[in-house]
């Protein structure tokens, strides 16, 4: 299972179509598309007027840049598609400066070492899309867009690039089999078609099945528009960028398949059910709040004796909680056993975010973390009783608005604004008394609220 967000790369030259494609899909996935803030742009005239004195500090902001993109859809935990990977700026762009001698051998071994730290510190890509185009295709798309920068390119810029790239392609199939799909956007009009769009979340999405969860036997579905590049077997083992290019012929893609023809309508027909694990990339989460300090056992007592504690430290903030009894811990498991047989991801604060109380966290840090789950989350289950935690929890979805079913042995148990609830739109109180009670009830109301 996986336990962050998905992370799309979109690859290619420049003008290859990254950032529209990038930009339809996340608007048909409902993903992030990224860098919504792009870099500082002022250093692309600088590069481009002065390469051998820009070349070090421009390729170094870039990559900076891409990290802290990739930290905050992490951050969000968010599903996102990101235009070009920081693969990409450091193993094509600065390896280009570097090989047409803007870049000095001391330049190039510190970028080196500084990009090796980078990409050491984050996940590995769950899948590249890359991008291609004839080279006279991007040529006249530069052209057409009229970006003050580019008309500082060198003459033979883009050629330079796709020979780079086409090296870096055969080098990225080998460092992730399976995980590099291809995509001649010069045969795909994605603007004036946009069912092909809806073709390609779908390939995108089967693929992620089929690379995410390679042991549960998923059927691969037979792609027609994405090409799956595999390793060539007649290449040799490495090829340093841009240097045998020149010798590699891209796979060609289909233009024309039944599909086109009769295309699927938006969304309807995504895999949303290959696979019940298919919840890691698109079904709906839940986040379960209940009362945590009134139901949890005593805190341990911390007894510092003279002499055993440090300067700085300070022994009341290293006291738990209070751990969650095994009656209250199975109660909360069995009510999110319904709640993920309705087909919804959970998150369980009482277990995700303070370990049944074995995890010792300041207020401030619970606080962010609860909140955060809650604004990544589609709807709100609440056993409101009398915890202001629980109160603080439902005043959050209400203001970002998801859906909140309360849940109560008694309406009249309630505190008098949790009574009031109900007035709300997307809002329910759900009164049981037996878990069985509560399984048919939870159920019908979770229909309702997310149909299909």
């Amino acid at each position: 299972m996986i336990e962050r967000p998905i992370i799309v790369y979109l690859s290619g030259n420049n003008a290859s179509g990254k950032t529209t494609l990038g930009r339809l899909l996340a608007h048909e996935l409902n993903w992030l598309h990224l860098p919504v803030e792009k870099f500082d742009q002022s250093y692309l005239e600088d590069l481009f007027s002065f390469e051998r004195r820009w070349s070090f500090e421009a390729q170094l902001h870039f990559l900076s840049h891409k990290i802290g993109t990739i930290n905050s859809c992490l951050t969000e935990q968010r599903n996102a598609f990101i235009d070009r990977s920081p693969h990409e700026d450091s193993q094509v762009f600065a390896e280009h400066f570097a090989l047409s001698g803007n870049m000095d051998s001391r330049a190039i071994r510190t970028y080196r070492q500084v990009a090796e730290q980078f990409l050491a510190s984050i996940p590995q890509p769950d899948l590249f899309i890359y991008c291609y185009a004839p080279l006279d295709v991007l040529e006249s798309r530069v052209s057409a867009r009229q970006r003050k920068y580019e008309t500082h390119y060198p003459k033979n810029h883009l050629e330079l690039l796709d020979l780079r790239y086409r090296s870096w392609l055969t080098n990225i199939i080998r460092m992730f089999p399976g995980k590099v799909l291809s995509l001649d956007t010069s045969k795909c009009d994605l603007v004036e078609n946009p069912s092909i769009v809806s073709q390609l979340a779908y390939e995108v999405i089967s693929h992620l099945e089929m690379t995410c969860f390679p042991s549960d036997q998923i059927l691969a579905l037979q792609t027609s528009l994405f090409t799956v590049e595999q390793n060539p077997s007649q290449l040799p083992l490495s090829l340093p960028c841009g240097l045998t290019g020149a010798t590699l012929e891209l796979p060609s893609v289909q233009s024309q398949h039944p599909l086109l023809e009769n295309p699927p309508d938006a969304l309807t027909q995504l895999p949303r059910r290959i696979h019940k694990r298919t919840a890691d990339i698109l079904a709906k989460r839940a986040y379960l709040a209940a009362p945590f300090t009134t139901r949890a056992n005593p805190p341990l007592e911390v007894n510092a004796q003279p002499g055993t504690t440090l300067p700085g430290i300070d022994l009341a903030a290293l006291e738990p909680h209070g751990t969650i009894p095994v009656a209250y811990r199975e109660e909360l498991l069995a009510i999110e056993a319904i709640v993920k047989g309705c087909g919804y991801l959970t998150t369980l604060p009482h277990r995700d975010v303070n370990r049944w109380g074995e995890k010792v966290l300041a207020p401030r840090q619970a606080l962010q973390e609860c909140t955060q789950e809650i604004r990544r989350s589609d709807v709100l289950i609440a056993m409101p009783d009398v915890s202001f935690g629980v109160h603080y929890e439902v005043g959050v979805a209400a203001g970002i608005g998801i859906p909140i079913v309360l849940l109560c042995k008694d309406k009249q148990q309630l505190t008098f604004l949790m009574q009031g609830m109900e007035s709300l739109p997307h809002t329910a109180i759900i009164t049981y008394q037996y878990l069985y009670d509560l399984d048919v009830k939870l159920r019908d109301k979770l229909q309702h609220i997310f149909p299909g």
